[in-house]
C-alpha cells in the first residue's frame, strides 16, 4: 500500500493520505503537516544523503527524488521507506511550486536483503577455509610427490650399488614399477 503526499514548496505544508500515516503506526493527527516534522523522522544517518536526493530534484539535476531510507515509528522503531516524487507545479521563473510523491514500507525487503548479504558472506568464508584446506592438501601432497621422487632416486641408486657388488636385488619394486618376473 503506498502512502501518498503533496507538498505545497513554499509553505512547506504537506498534505499526507491516511496510509502515509498509518505505515508509520501515526494518526493523521500525529504529525505537523509542515516539511520539518518529515525531517524529525529520518534516521540521523540516511538524513543528509535524503535531503541531498530531494534538493538535486528541486534543483533539476534529477527528473525524479528517489530515495530509501528509515523513519522513526509512533513506538520509537525505525521502518525502510522507499519514496519517489516530481515536482508537479513551477512558477514563471521555473521555480518549484509544488511536489507529489509516494513512499511504499520497504521493511520486510531491507530485512530479506541483509539476511541474503549474511548468508552471502558466510558462504564466502566457507569458501575461503575450504579453499584453504584444499591447498594444505594440496601442497601436502605435493610434498609427498618430491619425497616419493626421492626415495625412488635413493632406491634406484642402492640397487644399483647391489648390482655393482655383484648381488641381484631380490623384491619386486612397487616404487620404481617394477614386478620381478619368475623364470
Amino acid at each position: 500500500k503506498l502512502g501518498l503526499w503533496d507538498q505545497d514548496l513554499e509553505t512547506g505544508e504537506i498534505i499526507r493520505n491516511r496510509q502515509w500515516f498509518k505505515m508509520l503506526g501515526y494518526t493523521m493527527e500525529g504529525i505537523d503537516p509542515d516539511h520539518m516534522a518529515w525531517q524529525d523522522l529520518l534516521h540521523p544517518d540516511d538524513f543528509i544523503s535524503t535531503l541531498k536526493k530531494l534538493n538535486d530534484h528541486l534543483a533539476g539535476k534529477t527528473t525524479f527524488f528517489e530515495a530509501e531510507y528509515r523513519m522513526r515509528t509512533k513506538t520509537g522503531g525505525w521502518k525502510w521507506i522507499q519514496s519517489a516524487g516530481k515536482v508537479s507545479q513551477w512558477d514563471d521563473a521555473g521555480k518549484p511550486l509544488r511536489m507529489l510523491g509516494t513512499q511504499r514500507d520497504i521493511t520486510e525487503r531491507k530485512q530479506a536483503d541483509e539476511e541474503l548479504e549474511k548468508y552471502r558472506n558466510n558462504l564466502e568464508e566457507l569458501v575461503k577455509d575450504r579453499t584453504a584446506e584444499l591447498q594444505s592438501l594440496v601442497n601436502a601432497m605435493a610434498g609427498r610427490e618430491a619425497r616419493m621422487s626421492d626415495l625412488k632416486d635413493v632406491i634406484k641408486l642402492l640397487r644399483e650399488q647391489i648390482k655393482e657388488a655383484g648381488m641381484e636385488p631380490v623384491a619386486d619394486d612397487p616404487l620404481l614399477g617394477e614386478k620381478k618376473v619368475d623364470g
